[in-house]
């Protein structure tokens, strides 16, 4: 089950990083003296798997650096935030704190959307897909590619 849980993380680091390469941050998003944060509000071992994932990449222009994030204060340095909300520490006034943040959160389960975030990755036919709320992005300066929306098996607007 373990090796399982790896692909799927592995899988879904994969999309962490595409998704990167279809969305536009404002200006004001953290100036990290050119790196790319994409953090992790998870486990430390979920953390480890999807750096190794991640890795040497690179986005815009910019290095990935992954970081594991335990703290609401930390969130200002992220232009991404991933969150298996299975983190003792994690809560849903974190994410209800980002939305004043150019943050494009992402999160398990088609309602992820609904409380909050920004994407939502859910399993259809076995496979790893997503819906996206274009809406709040837009409200956070994010704008996200119509190729990446165009995927998305749902979009609110």
């Amino acid at each position: 089950m373990a090796a399982a849980n790896e692909i799927a993380l592995g899988v879904k680091a994969a999309f962490l990083y595409n998704f990167t390469k279809f969305i536009e941050w404002p200006a004001s998003a953290a100036d990290t003296n050119g790196r790319f944060n994409l953090c992790i509000a998870a486990s430390l071992a979920d953390t480890r798997q999807i750096e190794r994932v991640v890795n040497g990449k690179s986005t815009q222009d910019k290095s990935i650096d992954v970081r594991f994030v335990s703290e609401r204060g930390q969130l200002s340095d992220c232009h991404m935030l991933y969150s298996s909300g299975e983190a003792p520490y994690w809560s849903e006034q974190w994410l209800r704190e980002t939305v004043t943040l150019p943050l494009v959160t992402v999160g398990e389960g088609e309602d992820f959307i609904e409380r909050g975030g920004v994407i939502g990755l859910i399993i259809v036919d076995g496979k790893v897909r997503f819906v996206i709320h274009e809406a709040r992005a837009r409200e956070q300066g994010i704008v996200i590619s119509s190729k990446l929306l165009s995927l998305a098996q749902r979009v609110v607007r």
